[in-house]
């Protein structure tokens, strides 16, 4: 049952929303922020959902139905092979802003509400005149069409980049263009919200990152160029990691105006804020159907019945939400998962013991690791093999018809296709451990990391000659990134940890320090030494 929640933002109810990621109070009904940013979890599906429910109710704007189905991995992939690696983002720039536009366009052309509601002579001969004068270049669209949709059809519609580029500059998509434009400036505002374009980066991360990175700045110059193409918002959602991309590159200084940009940074503070409202919210929702629990209990140690649990391995006492934050990588949707198996026992026996807590947060923080180690591992080989996890994506549909043609089950080319991914993609889980258990233990030196490292190279022949074409080529930068590996650091009031999520300003892991942590989760997937002393991890409060 879910007590808390859902923790998938794209389903959740949007009564449940929170708002306390935020650095500011929200207006959602602005239409200044453009780009939603956050770690994957963080509640950017929630969130835009919300900014697409402010517009539905605005009678002046016309709100585009989320989109949250992203263009076919499979389509995307092809296309990229036939690109440039040096110019991809730009050549992605130009399929987004051309799909955006004629998403637009379709939009005024035949979706029955907006002529109804919006509709006018203008805007009727403007449209009669780009139907009948510029039919081809929407590609045989003739009903409305969201963004996404249009690039699966532009994709497939061309055989290749090179064919869409000299369609794009030619006189009379100059022309289409230009035509959409006016019509766009005697329009309503249009709304268009796209989500989860990065759902499947694991499949093809360095890919994926480029595409993502080219709509970031389609979007932002699309902002800030509103005389260009007036009435014409677009809203994303973006993972930090591709955002920290930007950041590093050497455009970041065409970024720092983030007035555009609404972060999604989750501290260990606001984390504990979350936990005590979802519970809070929780247990309003649980006292209206005659449930056990009281409806004062405010946190989670009210929750519990106990305030401490007992760490073996660092020897030392430790508050509950400390401790379970820590073990979860302070994101909400992990929060929400863990308390949704908490309310479970509690809602079976009334009541939970300790060592139950404790293996609630273990079994969350190992499924967290060995979640982060194959999303590791998938970059590891995008850096390594980005052209062949292209190309062997592009294979899937004439392999996938081959085997469709034989004895075989629909579900057997499926898993025959997965399989054929997962061991590519996953070819670097085994020497990531080795290189964990090279170290051996949670708290460790920048000696120790940069002695791992070494023997990873000298071990990995694949690694030693990977491609530099993708920015986030080194084993410790992928696990900083991922939230596998941290930082502790000295300060006026003692130990001071941050995680790649604390940061997001650079992929590359900080080496000013002396000492490294290893996720909490790992301890267990790699079985770690652990060292006595404080815990590991961000103290709250």
């Amino acid at each position: 049952m879910e007590y808390m929640g859902r923790p998938d933002g794209s389903t959740e109810s949007l009564k449940n929303h929170l708002e306390l990621g935020y650095d500011s109070p929200v207006d959602f009904t602005s239409l200044s922020h453009r780009v939603i940013v956050g770690r994957k979890g963080s509640g950017k599906s929630l969130s835009i959902r919300k900014f697409f429910q402010a517009s539905q109710r605005d009678q002046k704007r016309f709100a585009v139905e989320i989109t949250n189905k992203p263009p076919n991995l499979e389509s995307m992939v092809r296309f990229s092979v036939t690109m440039q690696h040096r110019v991809r983002t730009n050549s992605w720039q130009s399929i987004w802003e051309y799909a955006i536009l004629v998403s637009a366009i379709t939009y005024i052309l035949y979706d029955e509400d907006y002529t109804k509601r919006f509709g006018s002579k203008n805007i009727k001969i403007q449209s009669e005149k780009i139907e009948y004068q510029f039919g081809n270049c929407l590609m045989g669209l003739r009903t409305p069409t969201q963004v996404y949709e249009v690039v699966n059809v532009l994709i497939n519609y061309f055989k290749n980049y090179e064919e869409f580029a000299k369609f794009l500059f030619s006189p009379i998509v100059s022309n289409f263009r230009s035509t959409c434009r006016i019509t766009l400036r005697n329009s309503a505002q249009i709304c268009i919200y796209l989500d989860s374009l990065d759902d499947e980066m694991r499949r093809a991360p360095a890919i994926l990152t480029d595409i993502t990175r080219a709509l970031f700045y389609t979007v932002i110059k699309g902002a800030r160029d509103t005389d260009n193409v007036p009435n014409l918002h677009v809203m994303i959602t973006l993972r930090d990691v591709v955002f920290s991309t930007i950041m590093s590159s050497d455009h970041a200084d065409r970024f720092l105006d983030t007035s555009y940009v609404l972060f999604l940074f989750w501290s260990p503070q606001k984390s504990s804020g979350f936990l005590s409202e979802k519970i809070k919210q929780t247990q309003r929702n649980l006292s209206s159907s005659n449930a056990k629990w009281a409806p004062g209990v405010a946190d989670l140690p009210a929750l519990l019945g106990f305030e401490k649990v007992y760490n073996e391995g660092k020897e030392t006492e430790e508050d509950v939400t400390s401790y379970f934050l820590r073990h979860t990588n302070f994101v909400p949707r992990n929060t929400v998962r863990f308390g949704n198996r908490l309310y479970s026992v509690l809602d079976k026996n009334g009541s939970i013991e300790v060592v139950q807590f404790k293996r609630i947060v273990a079994d969350i923080s190992r499924e967290i690791a060995n979640t982060l180690l194959t999303a590791a591992s998938a970059y590891l080989v995008a850096a390594s093999y980005d052209d062949d996890v292209g190309y062997l994506i592009e294979l899937d549909e004439s392999f996938r018809e081959y085997l469709s043609k034989g004895p075989v089950s629909d579900r057997m080319v499926e898993e025959v296709i997965d399989g054929m991914h997962t061991n590519l993609t996953d070819g670097f889980i085994k020497p990531i451990k080795s290189f964990i258990n090279h170290i051996g233990k949670d708290v460790f030196s920048k000696t120790e990391l940069t002695a791992a490292v070494e023997e990873f190279t000298r071990d990995n022949h694949d690694y030693n000659s990977m491609a530099q074409n993708f920015n986030l080529n080194k084993l410790e930068n992928i696990l900083w990134i991922q939230g596998l590996i941290g930082v502790r650091q000295k300060n006026n009031s003692g130990d001071s940890f941050y995680y790649f999520s604390d940061t997001n300003e650079q992929t590359d892991l900080p080496m000013n320090s002396e000492t490294f942590v290893f996720f909490p989760g790992l301890n267990d997937v790699c079985n770690l030494e652990i060292q006595k002393g404080s815990p590991v991890g961000p103290k709250i409060g």
